[in-house]
């Protein structure tokens, strides 16, 4: 496992190019779907450090438990979905 790299921007480094659920543009995430693949837990409020986070967040149908971080809150670009429904 390598962990990824996220620069002062928010921009996250090559090593997630590629990943499952992943798509990135110009080092940005554009699209992370995490849907139905067994996920549980809470979201970490470290979450809002991915500022440049672009259209569309996808988590629904794991085990994902606790509440939405307010850090959300500081994904300055994003602009379209987030899904967090049938989770605990």
């Amino acid at each position: 496992f390598t962990p990824v790299t996220v620069n002062e921007y928010g921009q996250i480094g090559p090593q997630a190019v590629g990943w499952y659920g992943v798509q990135c543009s110009d080092g940005n995430i554009e699209t992370l779907d995490l849907s139905a693949v067994g996920l549980s837990g809470s979201l970490p409020t470290q979450i809002g450090y991915m500022t440049t986070m672009g259209n569309s967040f996808w988590i629904h149908e794991n085990q994902i438990t606790g509440s939405i971080p307010t850090e959300i809150g500081l994904w300055t670009d994003f602009s379209e979905f987030l899904w967090l429904q049938s989770n605990k």
